[in-house]
């Protein structure tokens, strides 16, 4: 099992797609897709008219160290309850944000 996060201004069906490229699908592996708590209203500038909305992002960048602070304690409270709720994983993907949360 796969624990999958999804990248800034993203969604699962970005992931996929990048998991895809890595030859890690649903049909060889049971991967359970995250997206980030801060809804985005645009996507990352390279996947426009790729995928459909909504888009989510980890961190909160807006410029205040306290945002960005709780964001991150938030999202790792996220991920750790996602762990011993659905877990165990075998491994963990993280592309861009969710590869900081991952670590």
């Amino acid at each position: 099992r796969i624990l999958a996060l999804c990248g800034a201004k993203s969604n699962s069906e970005i992931t996929k797609l990048q998991l895809e490229n890595l030859r890690i699908t649903e049909e060889k592996y049971d991967i359970f897709y995250l997206h980030g708590l801060i809804e985005d209203v645009d996507p990352a500038p390279d996947v426009v008219g790729i995928v459909r909305g909504p888009f989510y992002s980890w961190l909160d960048v807006s410029g205040k160290g306290e945002n960005l602070n709780e964001s991150i304690l938030r999202s790792i409270s996220l991920v750790m309850r996602v762990v011993e709720d659905y877990g165990p994983f075998d491994g963990i993907y993280g592309f861009s944000h969710g590869g900081v949360i991952a670590s």
